[in-house]
């Protein structure tokens, strides 16, 4: 196995753009935590020779998606006993 080199900061940013992405569409699909791919043993540092620090950047890029999805939709719901009233239709 061969350790990653460090990425280019515009490399980075694009990777962090992405993986922010996915964690907004995997909310979006309604998956429940802990859903998150980085956390997964083959994404890790121990298998993918990344140090810790970029490891981290990359899992919190992907929950900050997730996060702010979950967030928007749950923000976009009625409140409770605030739905449609049926009972005039």
């Amino acid at each position: 196995m061969t350790p990653r080199s460090p990425a280019h900061p515009k490399r980075r940013r694009r990777e962090t753009a992405e993986l922010s992405r996915q964690g907004a569409k995997s909310a979006a699909r309604g998956d429940s935590p802990p859903v998150n791919p980085m956390d997964a043993t083959e994404n890790t540092p121990p298998s993918t020779g990344e140090s810790v620090e970029e490891w981290r950047a990359r899992r919190d890029a992907w929950q900050a998606g997730y996060d702010q999805q979950s967030e928007a939709i749950e923000q976009s719901r009625p409140p409770a006993g605030q739905g449609r009233d049926d009972e005039h239709d």
